[in-house]
């Protein structure tokens, strides 16, 4: 388990990335989550309140990403 465990790590955290990413795709397209509230924002031309939606995905998409390479650091 040693071993194995960065890498088991860094895949659990990308995919945890990729349901963050998959989660504003599928709400983009009526799912619900933030994908939906995107659509709506765009939809009613608030484009600096759907400006912020982006902003929060890619804030988190770069915070796993972070914590992802934090982590096998501390694990080495």
């Amino acid at each position: 388990m040693p071993g194995a465990a960065p890498q088991l790590l860094a895949y659990t955290l990308y995919r945890w990335e990729m349901n963050i990413r998959m989660a504003a795709i599928l709400g983009f397209v009526g799912a619900g989550g933030l994908g939906q509230l995107l659509y709506f924002k765009l939809s009613l031309f608030h484009y600096a309140e759907a400006s912020t939606v982006i902003i929060a995905m890619l804030l988190l998409s770069i915070a796993v990403d972070q914590a992802s390479a934090w982590l096998r650091r501390a694990m080495r």
